[in-house]
């Protein structure tokens, strides 16, 4: 079993460095790093980067898009550029620890298709101070309540099965990952390989895009239930409640994020349907 690891990046450079070397110093090395960068306003300069992989026998690839192409479609392409048989992901602002490629190609080794770790958060104002861990099981029905297994740059996966789902569906502005992990489940199980070695970073600064950014989430929200109605007729009243709560709150947590009163609405209705505690902490902090 061999490994390309997938990185996209946009005007983060110094983040996208540290990236890239906890991918470098792997205590088990991928054959090959492949990193989009989806017109940055500066190319990065990666001739030291080349020198680094060469020692350690990694193939190094540098894709640039001359014009904003948005994550699914950057994902998709790195996959497409990739040759080997299992796809990791990492966001240029997360990073692992040393072992996680080990630790989740053993488990591949026993038969498993889709892997994911459990993450550690960290401030982007303080990178070194674990805040605290995301909550983790094995349950694929968490499906329809939460964006379970959660974030790309957790997961291991084979090549074949991702090409079979269709990939990143680039019609999504948000909630790709989220899409994406539906159409997997249905061909195989996730696993938790009982580790936390991603550092997830939560900024600290708001997004300056606030009105598109909260527009991207509703219209993504709609486009799923569209996408997966007959799915969705099918869930049990209690499942179905879990799911339209979760979704009210990422729309409430979007506009919590920007500071916009809206947050109110979405969060009352949220809480209603089904109450739950990540939702009520929505008033306190956002993340």
């Amino acid at each position: 079993m061999t490994v390309s690891v997938i990185i996209t990046t946009k005007d983060r450079d110094i983040y996208l460095l540290r990236s890239i070397y906890s991918v470098i110093n792997q205590s088990v090395k991928p054959k090959e790093i492949i990193i989009i960068d989806d017109a940055s306003l500066s190319k990065l300069d990666i001739s030291s980067l080349l020198l680094k992989c060469k020692e350690k026998n990694i193939k190094l690839i540098y894709h640039y898009n001359v014009k904003n192409m948005g994550g699914n479609y950057c994902r998709n392409l790195g996959v497409r550029i990739s040759k080997e048989d299992i796809i990791m992901f990492l966001d240029d602002d997360d990073m692992w620890l040393e072992n996680k490629i080990r630790d989740q190609l053993a488990l591949i080794r026993k038969g498993h298709k889709f892997i994911y770790s459990g993450k550690q958060f960290v401030k982007s104002t303080n990178l070194n101070k674990i805040i605290r861990l995301s909550k983790e099981n094995n349950n694929p029905k968490n499906i329809w309540c939460g964006n379970f297994p959660g974030t790309t740059s957790g997961i291991a996966l084979d090549k074949n099965i991702f090409i079979k789902a269709g990939g990143f569906d680039e019609q999504l502005k948000s909630l790709q990952d989220y899409d994406l992990w539906i159409r997997i489940l249905r061909q195989t199980n996730a696993y938790w390989d009982q580790k936390y070695n991603v550092v997830y970073t939560i900024h600290a600064v708001r997004n300056k895009q606030i009105s598109s950014n909260t527009e991207n989430h509703i219209e993504s929200i709609r486009y799923i239930y569209s996408k997966y109605s007959e799915e969705l007729k099918s869930l049990d009243k209690k499942t179905y409640n879990i799911f339209k709560s979760r979704m009210l709150h990422v729309i409430a947590r979007s506009f919590r994020k920007n500071g916009q009163i809206e947050f109110f609405k979405y969060w009352l209705k949220s809480i209603y349907i089904k109450p739950s505690i990540r939702t009520f902490m929505l008033l306190f902090f956002y993340k």
